[in-house]
């Protein structure tokens, strides 16, 4: 790919090509010295459009994994449970009585514990509450 930059003979970056009968707004041409650097910088990693749109797009994607890691541990819903079906969840019940993972069986609705403990979804709320994540006071 051709580059548009040149260095100059101060050190600063210029362009390589020459704009003709065009006047500029001022308020452009302050900006033009951060833009020429920003495209030299493009420039000087050798990759194509296409390679840094497909750079941005893995950014997005671990920095939205980020925040879903970060999302606030709200307790689930009995709406949210059917459609977090083969998805394993954090129960704790409410009597203080501890808590487990259990995985999410929308078709029985209800969660199930390795060991054959269950929680049906209706009680969701009354006897016992899911999380997405284990709670902290608990992880100890």
């Amino acid at each position: 790919m051709e580059r548009l930059t040149v260095k100059c003979d101060d050190g600063h970056w210029g362009l390589s090509l020459t704009i003709y009968d065009k006047a500029i707004p001022s308020r452009i041409l302050e900006k033009l010295p951060i833009a020429i650097d920003r495209l030299a910088a493009y420039e000087d990693t050798g990759l194509t459009p296409e390679e840094i749109m497909g750079l941005c797009r893995m950014d997005r994607r671990a920095k939205m994994a980020e925040l879903l890691r970060m999302e606030e541990n709200k307790p689930l819903t009995p709406d949210d449970l059917p459609k977090m079906d083969g998805t394993p969840v954090w129960i704790t019940k409410m009597d203080g009585g501890g808590g487990a993972w259990m995985l999410v069986d929308a078709e029985y609705e209800l969660c199930r514990e390795a060991h054959g403990e269950m929680a049906v979804f209706e009680n969701c709320g009354k006897t016992w509450l899911a999380y997405r994540y284990k709670l902290e006071d608990e992880k100890k």
